[in-house]
């Protein structure tokens, strides 16, 4: 998933170049001489989707339930005395083997 925020992020000038400017120019009132590309309209839109695909990965990443592990759900198993000592250990020693 890091990998692909790299990507995107690596990708995004050359994306900008691509895309501000491509069209009829915006009148020099608006955007004067040295405003930062990225404000114009085409530029801002592209940053507002960039950094909305950042934050749903973000949400996406976070949001995943955490399951436990083997072992552990048989130590609850154990506890829970759904399962004796001899089992527990078998199945232990089982899981510990890989």
């Amino acid at each position: 998933m890091v990998g692909l925020v790299v990507v995107a992020l690596g990708i995004l000038p050359v994306v900008l170049r691509a895309f501000v400017g491509v069209g009829a120019r915006p009148s020099p009132l608006l955007f004067p001489p040295g405003f930062p590309l990225v404000l114009r309209p085409p530029g801002f839109l592209i940053v507002l989707l960039v950094a909305a695909l950042l934050a749903w990965v973000v949400v996406r990443v976070r949001s995943r339930p955490v399951t436990p592990d083997a072992l552990e759900i048989l130590r609850q198993r154990y506890a829970r005395g759904e399962i004796g000592r001899e089992e527990y250990e078998a199945r232990r020693e089982v899981l510990r083997r890989g």
